[in-house]
């Protein structure tokens, strides 16, 4: 989903993934299962706010996460 404002994405990731740093704020919302969010753990609710600034940002589990850049 996109708009002139921000851009909502859901990922299902089942495997280790790396997201690379875009340049824009982002919030990944982990709405089921669990994994590692840049060595965090994460579960289901957990939000996690991915800074513009800085390197690529590691996935790691099996989960569904949604991913809000502005």
């Amino acid at each position: 989903m996109a708009c002139p404002y921000f851009t909502l994405t859901r990922h299902r990731l089942t495997t280790a993934a790396v997201w690379a740093r875009t340049g824009r704020l982002r919030v990944a919302v982990v709405i089921e299962g669990k994994g590692t969010i840049a060595n965090e753990p994460v579960g289901p609710g957990d939000t996690v706010l991915l800074p513009a600034a800085g390197g690529a940002v590691a996935l790691e589990g099996t989960m569904t996460v949604l991913e809000c850049s502005a």
